[in-house]
């Protein structure tokens, strides 16, 4: 009898579990990716995005502000920049049969529609905001795909590229910067 009474709990145990083991074999497997599959996946076109708007634009403003040396200095360093991280980008996507956006979203057509409508300083304003903005962004998606993504390659892109998105960051506000000195020592 005390070797049924040692015994019992463990068989009450084991057979709990292969309860629970056969529970879990009859339920369906209806479990979401893991969050960090889905950045994987989000990451792709919104970086894809994100290079379009810094592309176009920067273009916009070269064409319309190239006589603000400054600003078409950053204008033309974030064109060539970010057409290198699509190129880049686009490497890979293809290699994982993903598919890159040939334009912009939405969204980011109506900020390139905003900057379009503006000439002259209120154009290099409203360029210099929604840059600061757009990296801002940029910087947060590749943090978080550089130290929570899956796939090897796309983090370590995001990785080589998080240095040039934070020197965009750092010209766009020195530049900011420099702008509201010169307008507040106007008034």
């Amino acid at each position: 009898m005390g070797k049924l009474a040692r015994s019992l709990p463990l068989l009450t145990l084991l057979a709990l579990a292969l309860f629970a083991f056969a529970q879990d074999e009859t339920q369906p497997q209806t479990q979401a990716a893991p969050a960090s599959d889905q950045l994987d996946e989000r990451f792709v076109p919104v970086a894809a995005d994100a290079d379009l708007y810094e592309i176009r634009s920067s273009q916009l403003v070269l064409e319309q502000a190239a006589d603000d040396q400054e600003v078409a200095a950053l204008a033309q360093r974030i064109i060539d920049d970010h057409t290198a991280s699509s190129a880049r980008l686009a490497e890979i996507a293809g290699a994982l049969v993903v598919a890159l956006p040939q334009e912009p979203s939405a969204e980011t057509q109506a900020k390139l529609d905003q900057l379009q409508a503006l000439s002259g300083a209120e154009l290099v304003a409203a360029y210099l905001e929604q840059q600061e903005q757009a990296h801002f962004d940029a910087i947060a998606l590749y943090t978080a795909q550089a130290e929570t993504g899956q796939n090897e390659e796309l983090r370590a892109f995001a990785q080589e590229t998080l240095p040039a998105l934070q020197q965009h960051l750092e010209m766009v506000q020195s530049l900011r910067t420099a702008r509201d000195a010169q307008a507040g020592g106007a008034g």
